[in-house]
């Protein structure tokens, strides 16, 4: 063996991870909530694992109820989950974050069309203190003026750590508001602690 088990307790003794390679770290997941679009899912599916050779995972996540995409998802092998929580964008995307192990992960939607080079570009501003990137949607007067974003890289450890929303731990989103006001508070509270940055050249 590569690592002996000595050196194994040693790690665990001080909380590293021996399974844990470089390539772990660099890991990168885009979540696709989705509600009665059974027959886009193959078609957004390789528009977002396609966009970039660095994506290791796209999850899907649909709600129970909607058996059309459960069984589109089924039919083409594409990975998905239940939604577990509130039923909503912002319980869909808790329920990914939480079921999940990349280090870098990715709010998406069913009606984004990734453009070659979006992630590279957004991985380029993950610098510290940056932990949440924000891409450009081309069409918000705010998210166009770098000052929000609807969609955005996300750093697991920030979430982890420090909680993507004011008054409970370990979540990304607040599952309290309409969806308009989900990425707001998100990307408010990021823009507040300073780890925030917007990749306008991330379309």
């Amino acid at each position: 063996r590569l690592i002996t088990d000595r050196l194994i307790k040693i790690l665990k003794f001080h909380r590293i991870r021996s399974d844990v390679t470089y390539s772990d770290k660099k890991r990168v997941a885009i979540f696709i909530p989705t509600y009665k679009r059974a027959h886009k899912l193959l078609k957004v599916y390789k528009n977002a694992k396609h966009s970039s050779p660095l994506i290791n995972s796209v999850y899907f996540i649909v709600e129970k109820d909607d058996k059309d995409s459960i069984e589109a998802l089924q039919k083409h092998r594409l990975p998905y989950f239940i939604n577990e929580r509130s039923r909503n964008y912002a319980g869909a995307l808790n329920t990914a974050y939480l079921k999940t192990g990349e280090k870098y992960f990715f709010n998406g939607a069913d009606d984004l069309d990734f453009k070659p080079g979006w992630l590279e570009k957004c991985l380029g501003k993950m610098v510290d203190p940056i932990k949440v990137v924000g891409t450009n949607d081309l069409h918000y007067r705010d998210v166009l003026r770098g000052k929000h974003s609807t969609h955005n890289l996300i750093d697991r450890d920030y979430v982890r750590m420090r909680s993507g929303i004011f008054d409970e731990d370990n979540l990304v989103f607040s599952e309290s508001y309409l969806h308009n006001w989900v990425d707001r508070e998100f990307v408010e509270i990021a823009k507040a602690r300073h780890v925030f940055a917007p990749c306008l050249e991330a379309i």
